[in-house]
């Protein structure tokens, strides 16, 4: 698939959105509890402990 280098170019200025910036931040948080005792919590647990290190958290998040 062609894109036009002027398209391209518009679409990688473009700096990613807040949400997207902050998904990432929580998701890496959750994948460096493998292999710890956090890695066994549930959902609203998970919720927690995240506040707990810091992250701003809705309760659907975790």
């Amino acid at each position: 698939m062609q894109v036009a280098p002027r398209t391209y170019r518009s679409w990688k200025s473009k700096a990613p959105a807040a949400r997207t910036v902050t998904d990432a931040v929580i998701v890496k948080a959750l994948k460096d509890t493998a292999e710890k005792p956090e890695s066994l919590y549930g959902r609203r647990k998970m919720t927690a402990w995240l506040r707990r290190e810091g992250h701003a958290v809705a309760r659907w998040t975790g």
